[in-house]
């Protein structure tokens, strides 16, 4: 191995670690000894004490029932059953019918598409066809409600 000579006035620069490990090793064991707390659900929060806005403020609005179309496959069908209300429609063409006459009494009616597990995508997307051509601008799909034990609150049991 062949060593260089230093020349004279010539310093060499080195870097002592033995701080910068201290404060690491202090750090580390601060964050594993530290217990963090989470708020408890109170929060600091300046609010007014007033009781609300005086009642004339207050709009009142009568809640908007919605109009539920729920498709089908019966066991032993090929084609789904279109269901609004009480009543089972065989077809998209009977269902449209009913659906023109429940739009000229309210035309501002929410409706939601309540499709089975077993219905194919192509006859629900025929009801929101359907929808759309009748006139309705505001159509939601309801959520599928799991197997199993009941949900506190479903609306209805599952299929």
């Amino acid at each position: 191995m062949i060593r260089k000579k230093k020349k004279e006035g010539e310093t060499t620069a080195e870097m002592n670690l033995t701080p910068m490990i201290d404060v690491t090793f202090l750090l580390l064991v601060f964050f594993l000894v530290q217990k963090w707390r989470e708020p408890e659900g109170k929060l600091n929060a300046y609010l007014p004490k007033d009781k609300g806005p005086p009642d004339t403020y207050i709009v009142q609005s009568d809640p908007i029932e919605e109009l539920t179309i729920r498709v089908r496959l019966l066991p032993g069908r090929k084609y789904p059953v279109y269901t609004i209300g009480d009543f089972d429609y065989p077809s998209i063409a009977g269902m449209e019918h009913k659906m023109r006459e429940l739009y000229a009494n309210d035309p501002k009616q929410p409706v939601t598409i309540d499709p089975d597990a077993k219905a194919t995508y192509e006859r629900v997307i025929w009801v929101l066809d359907a929808c759309v051509r009748v006139g309705y601008s505001e159509i939601a799909f309801a959520a599928p409600i799991p197997k199993g034990k009941a949900i506190p609150g479903a609306p209805r049991e599952p299929w």
